[in-house]
């Protein structure tokens, strides 16, 4: 009799896209769903043809609740039984390999077997397994060590772990990343299905970074291997890079560069850390996302020091403020690129602040002179 608890046990700790990440309270049952899907195509590599009691006796009895939904999972089941035998131990193999895939985030020569299926088959997988998630996961219930559980459950115990109503991501501030926040397949459903309830694989995420003009379906290994991205819980950017202030002149703009890397200079070609920010860079369109934080400070630094003649004054005070915005963002991470440009502006950005804080004071005096003289 097969079976279908196949043990593949927890080997992550901390880690997320850009900040870390801790696991969520049902970390365990998202296990036991990753082997429940597993162990249904293991089910069906060896079964002759397709029989409910066969099917309801390979399963464990603590997963015969899902005997319940039998009749909307024929279909799917019968349409992987068309394959010959052979391609569904080979698809089978696939999954069982891809399952694991966070064995490997140090190894730049994994490659994941689903890309080796074909379109067909890629469908008929995703067709089962999105079932069970949308179906029962996401729209209802699951069940795992005898206890119903749900995506709402499930997101609301990863919101509850980490930065609260900061976006791992983007660091945006969200005023309800409980209620509005999404739980993104950070490998896409379409093109990795057998990871859909793979817990490494899911991080709440804001609806604007998961939005399909972002992230969306985006395949985050397109432009690299494991080695070259970062990965929730994983591998997290928090770790080894910051952002800073790039560029020259009046092309700056607020990026990530490498821990340790000078303000203000450009990223190192070939090198592993600037691969993996330059990916999630993308991934996530950052650079694009993030150009209005240094206009924004600039302006909002610039109408708080304009009543200040004395420039030494008026740099203490920049001093303070960065100093007071940097010991929040320690705890208050969507603080960061505020930060990032308070650093800049005490730095090279000095005189650009000191400068466009005199010229708001010359227009504040030449509008008062000009509401005086009528």
């Amino acid at each position: 009799q097969l079976t279908f608890a196949e043990r593949l046990p927890g080997r992550w700790g901390a880690g997320a896209t850009y900040l870390k990440l801790v696991k969520g309270k049902l970390e365990r049952e998202m296990w036991e769903m990753n082997r429940l899907v597993l162990g249904i195509f293991r089910y069906l590599s060896a079964a002759g043809r397709l029989n409910k009691k066969a099917f309801e006796a390979a399963l464990p009895e603590d997963d015969r609740w899902l005997m319940a939904y039998y009749e909307g999972l024929f279909p799917k089941l019968q349409s992987l039984m068309k394959e010959p035998r052979d391609q569904r131990q080979f698809i089978y193999e696939v999954l069982k390999h891809d399952m694991e895939f966070d064995r490997h985030m140090r190894d730049g020569d994994f490659r994941f077997g689903e890309k080796e299926l074909s379109r067909e088959q890629t469908e008929k997988v995703k067709s089962l397994v999105l079932h069970l998630y949308e179906k029962l996961f996401y729209k209802g219930t699951t069940q795992a060590f005898k206890r119903q559980f749900s995506y709402r459950e499930f997101k609301e115990g990863l919101f509850l772990g980490n930065r609260k109503n900061v976006c791992p991501a983007c660091l945006g501030y969200q005023n309800d990343l409980k209620e509005y926040g999404e739980a993104d397949h950070y490998l896409p459903k379409a093109r990795y299905p057998g990871l859909i309830f793979h817990p490494a694989n899911l991080a709440v995420i804001c609806g604007e970074c998961n939005d399909l003009r972002v992230k969306g379906e985006k395949d985050a290994l397109e432009q690299g291997n494991l080695t070259e991205v970062y990965f929730p819980y994983l591998r997290a950017a928090e770790e080894e890079a910051k952002l800073s202030v790039l560029g020259e002149g009046g092309k700056r703009y607020l990026g990530l560069v490498p821990v340790g890397a000078q303000a203000g200079v450009g990223k190192q070609i070939n090198d592993p850390v600037t691969k993996r920010i330059e990916n999630l860079e993308q991934l996530f369109r950052l650079r694009e996302r993030w150009e209005s934080f240094l206009p924004d400070c600039i302006a909002e630094q610039a109408a708080c020091l304009r009543d200040l003649d004395d420039s030494a004054q008026a740099e203490r005070e920049l001093r303070e403020e960065a100093r007071r915005i940097g010991l929040k963002a320690a705890e208050q991470k969507y603080l960061l690129p505020q930060e990032a440009c308070l650093e800049f502006l005490c730095g090279s950005g000095l005189e650009v602040i000191l400068e466009e804080s005199r010229r708001r004071r010359e227009e504040k005096q030449k509008l008062a002179k000009n509401e005086n003289s009528t």
